[in-house]
């Protein structure tokens, strides 16, 4: 007899401060409720407060005001510490994007993108905790490249070296100071005196540490850990 593999559930809460995004949220769900149906994982909306403690993931409306938006993301991870963070936003600049991520939110997509992006993102964040898009994977690096000789200049963006210590080994810890610096790997080579393949080493170990494919990823895991100081 043959059995078949018990899907295992996944508990969503949707929570918007926004009545017309709240239902873009929820229409969008609606689809992606149908879409796991294929997956490993069976996706559930809770509506009763009392089981809110269930919820794996929790999807923010976003669109209020800045103050707002912040204590609804702070009032979440207090009230369902265990639950990652998905934001949904109408917009929004790269400098907050950065910051909403040392506020602890797991993933960010644009209202417009729903659609598109909904069903991915709750399985990215499921999986590995972490979901941006392209586009916001764009933004994230035009705004460090922008902030490359402020960060330099004021240590605006910049390693918590006690805490980073915990992660990384010194050479890497200057490795990683230089990359959020925007340094090129030519540039560190030449900084640290260390050759190319070196670098790519260094570099490829603080992706693993970080559980990263790429710098973005490495520098957003890193916010989240706290081993990179805030931008004020």
């Amino acid at each position: 007899m043959l059995y078949s593999k018990k899907k295992k559930e996944m508990n969503i809460v949707e929570f918007s401060s926004n009545e017309d995004l709240r239902e873009s949220i929820l229409t969008a769900l609606t689809k992606v409720m149908g879409a796991s149906k294929e997956s490993e994982d069976e996706i559930k909306i809770i509506y009763n407060q009392e089981d809110f403690f269930e919820a794996d993931i929790v999807i923010l409306g976003l669109n209020a005001s800045q103050e707002e938006d912040h204590r609804l993301i702070k009032e979440a991870k207090l009230y369902m510490p265990s639950a990652k963070i998905l934001v949904v936003s109408s917009g929004g600049q790269s400098k907050e994007l950065i910051h909403l991520f040392q506020l602890g939110v797991n993933g960010y997509i644009y209202q417009e993108d729903l659609h598109v992006h909904l069903f991915k993102a709750i399985m990215s964040i499921a999986k590995y905790d972490y979901f941006l898009s392209s586009k916001d994977h764009h933004t994230f690096v035009k705004e460090i490249l922008r902030l490359k000789e402020e960060l330099s200049a004021t240590s605006e963006f910049t390693l918590n070296k006690y805490v980073a210590s915990k992660y990384l080994s010194n050479r890497e810890c200057e490795v990683f100071e230089l990359i959020l610096q925007g340094k090129t790997s030519v540039e560190i080579s030449k900084k640290l005196f260390i050759s190319l393949s070196t670098v790519a080493d260094h570099t490829n170990s603080i992706f693993k540490t970080f559980e990263a494919n790429n710098k973005i990823q490495a520098i957003v895991e890193a916010i989240k850990a706290g081993v990179v100081s805030n931008i004020r």
